[in-house]
């Protein structure tokens, strides 16, 4: 049984296998991830989604406005051709 706050990488840096963790770098068996990198890319693309969503809502939202105005604007209008 593992004792309670280790982490994975435990077994691995005392095998030597692992060459730098502290610094983002995970070199396991001669593969290299960059972690600096990853995190890079994957904000660029949830900004870029986030501002394509943003302007899809903001036009809706303007479009939405812009109906019910005129909609209300025709209804005022419309009220005093009622008979009762």
């Amino acid at each position: 049984m593992k004792p309670m706050g280790r982490n994975n990488f435990d077994s691995v840096r005392k095998s030597g296998n692992v060459r730098s963790v502290a610094a983002g770098r995970q070199s396991v068996k001669g593969t290299v991830i960059n972690m600096e990198e990853r995190t890079y890319k994957i904000m660029g693309g949830s900004g870029a989604l986030n501002l394509a969503f943003g302007v899809v809502i903001m036009v809706v939202g303007i479009a939405g406005g812009v109906l019910l105005l005129i909609s209300g604007a025709k209804l005022l209008a419309g009220r005093n051709k009622i008979l009762f």
